[in-house]
């Protein structure tokens, strides 16, 4: 039994260490099923995190901002969706242009961060307008942002109305370059623009300046601006200053200013043709500035109808002026200063100066007038200043009138009789001449004649006679005689 037994439980033992082995296989493979389906999700489950993280930092950005500040990717879309309902140029959507830097700094910079609303729209448009001008002005990026940095009201180049717009734009010098932009336009509010002695600053006046209807006075002196004068400034109701002096501005310059205007100067630049009436016609006009350009002829009838001219100073020298002088020049009566000085005039003073006794500066001189002198200006009592060189005048000077507050005389350079004399400065009643000039004026006398007692400079002809100092005028080192040699 014992053997059967024992066969028994050898293989009893056998199926047991078969089973075992059996068994062990098994596990084994469902171990190995398990961490191979472990693995397959772990990959799927990480591949799927993958994708989504992905997607999200392709679709978001976040700067470095303060935890308070929207992202600046919201921002921006916000504002640009904002610029482009607002039918303004989209130049802000073009890269590395100055509004598209003034998009990008309000966006990321500015401490601000202002977000349309509906009820500030006007306050993002002026501050955007300001941020283009800036950049515009700077284009090789600010220096310094400290004029937009903080409420545009609390910048010393900006002046703002009871209710926050800007009213008063002051840049005066610095400027390192750039342009005018048309987001000047957006100003609405804006009275005053002044972009002074900024030499880098060219192009041309924008045409949106037009927009600015409640502009009154525009200076853009000493600059490099060039193109012409369009219908954008004529067009302005309420403008009453302007000044583009020293630019680059030329063509022909047409009528259009409105009532309002008061001062109008434009020299020194590269303006042409005629001068039209319309300019001595304006009701509120005093001062008209025109000198240093290529101004060929002065437009202007005698009878203008319901003239009544309140024109006080009028500067057309150092142009190419032409002909006679218009009559209309005659009704002026209210005119202190006019020079006329560098030009091709010809023909008489009169009549074309008759009834102008107001005069207090007058300057002809450098043409070719022609005619009797004193009947020209007896009657200009308040003269201070007569220049009157390089002409063709003529006649006696013994009566050429009585200057009580006479500073400066200059006749040289004339035809006067040759019988005249120094003497006539007796005549004159002034005690107040500090400067002369009678070279080759074909006048005579001695030196006593010049004993006046605030005389600076006197530039006479060397024959004059010079007679023993009574005066002792060539021993005061304070005093210049000049002698020019004939």
């Amino acid at each position: 039994m014992f053997s059967n037994d024992a066969e028994v439980n050898t293989e009893l033992a056998k199926k047991i260490n078969s089973f075992s082995i059996d068994f062990r296989r098994r596990a084994i493979k469902v171990i190995v099923c398990a961490l191979l389906a472990i693995g397959a999700i772990s990959i799927t489950l990480g591949s799927l995190q993958t994708k989504d993280f992905a997607t999200s930092t392709a679709t978001t950005s976040y700067p470095t901002v303060t935890p308070s500040y929207v992202p600046s990717s919201s921002n921006d879309a916000i504002l640009t969706d904002f610029l482009i309902t607002s039918n303004i140029s989209n130049e802000f959507i073009i890269p590395h242009t100055p509004q598209y830097k003034a998009k990008r700094w309000m966006t990321r910079d500015d401490p601000l961060l202002l977000s349309p609303t509906g009820d500030n729209n006007d306050k993002i448009l002026q501050r955007y307008a300001l941020a283009s001008l800036y950049f515009s002005l700077s284009q090789e990026g600010p220096s310094d942002i400290d004029w937009i940095e903080k409420d545009e009201c609390d910048s010393i180049h900006i002046a703002c109305n009871d209710d926050g717009y800007v009213r008063t734009v002051m840049i005066d010098g610095g400027v390192g370059g750039g342009v005018i932009p048309n987001e000047i336009g957006l100003l609405k509010h804006l009275e005053n623009l002044s972009l002074v002695n900024n030499l880098l600053l060219s192009s041309t006046i924008p045409h949106a300046i037009r927009d600015n209807t409640e502009l009154r006075q525009i200076n853009l002196f000493n600059n490099s601006l060039s193109g012409s004068i369009t219908d954008s400034i004529h067009s302005l109701p309420r403008l009453s200053y302007i000044n583009l002096g020293s630019n680059r501005f030329t063509g022909e310059l047409e009528g259009g200013f409105g009532n309002e205007m008061e001062k109008i100067i434009l020299d020194k630049n590269d303006f042409s043709g005629p001068v039209l009436e319309s300019f001595f016609d304006l009701p509120n006009l005093s001062l008209l500035s025109l000198s240093h350009n290529r101004f060929n002829s002065l437009l202007m009838s005698s009878t203008m109808e319901g003239f009544d001219s309140v024109l006080e100073y009028i500067y057309l020298d150092d142009n190419e002026l032409n002909g006679t002088l218009p009559l209309g020049l005659n009704l002026m009566n209210g005119l202190k200063s006019l020079s006329l000085s560098n030009n091709s005039f010809t023909g008489k003073i009169l009549p074309s100066m008759k009834n102008l006794v107001n005069l207090i500066y007058l300057n002809i001189a450098n043409n070719s007038f022609e005619g009797y002198l004193n009947t020209a200006i007896r009657d200009m009592k308040n003269l201070k200043y007569l220049i009157a060189s390089d002409n063709k005048l003529s006649g006696p000077l013994d009566n050429l009138g009585t200057f009580p507050d006479l500073e400066v005389l200059s006749i040289s350079r004339n035809d006067f009789h040759r019988n005249s004399s120094y003497d006539f400065l007796a005549s004159l009643s002034s005690t107040k001449i500090s400067h002369l000039s009678f070279f080759e004026s074909g006048l005579n006398g001695t030196m006593e004649a010049l004993c006046l007692e605030n005389l600076e400079e006197a530039f006479i002809d060397n024959s004059v006679k010079q007679t023993k100092d009574t005066c002792n005028l060539l021993a005061n080192r304070e005093k210049t005689i000049v002698f020019i040699e004939e």
